[in-house]
């Protein structure tokens, strides 16, 4: 083959494979386009006319999102949520295998839409392991004997579909798992502390 010739293939194979990694990089930012619009699960702080939100997909038993709710989120509340600037949407997410989490996030979705989520995430934060005791499960039981609302919220949504959502939107983004953040079509899986946080992901 003459040397054109060769020439000619290295750019077709040169071109096709820019082609590929732009449609990876489009498909990316269309799925995060999809993901950063409201979902049934989602945990609203802050004003929820904010002009932004940063989404972040957390579990209780993961150490690297409570690090984060216990260092960045009291700066991130006084700095941008407090000022309007931005809203935190919480998506609880959590093994499908492990039931006992699953029920106890799809309780924590519907304590939410009566205004007590505060309580519970304390709780959560203060001990998660709390959730697969006898005790929690008798306190749910309890919430649904005496709130209408609540119990109605939990029963309708015995199959968990609020955090099977947010499992399956998490999936999407390909990340490593909890935490995992998406601000402005940026995501960032992980949290180390932050000063780099708030570098790459809220002030790029």
């Amino acid at each position: 083959m003459s040397r054109k010739g060769w020439i000619i293939i290295v750019v077709v194979i040169a071109l096709s494979s820019m082609l590929l990694v732009v449609k990876k990089y489009l498909t990316q930012q269309e799925k995060v386009h999809d993901i950063t619009m409201p979902l049934p699960g989602d945990i609203v702080l802050g004003n929820a006319d904010a002009p932004e939100s940063l989404i972040v997909y957390f579990n209780y038993n993961c150490t690297f999102c409570k690090g984060f709710m216990n260092e960045a989120y009291p700066i991130i509340k006084n700095k941008y949520l407090d000022t309007g600037q931005i809203n935190l949407r919480l998506r609880l997410t959590c093994p499908l295998g492990d039931e006992v989490a699953l029920k106890a996030y799809q309780t924590a979705i519907c304590v939410n839409g009566i205004g007590l989520f505060d309580k519970i995430h304390k709780l959560f934060m203060h001990n998660s392991k709390v959730m697969y005791t006898t005790h929690f499960q008798g306190l749910v039981d309890d919430f649904i004997a005496i709130n209408e609302e609540l119990g109605e919220c939990i029963v309708e949504n015995n199959d968990f579909r609020a955090v099977k959502i947010n499992n399956q939107a998490l999936g999407e983004l390909k990340t490593n798992g909890t935490p995992t953040f998406v601000f402005k079509n940026k995501v960032k899986s992980g949290y180390a502390d932050f000063s780099t946080f708030e570098k790459k992901l809220l002030n790029n």
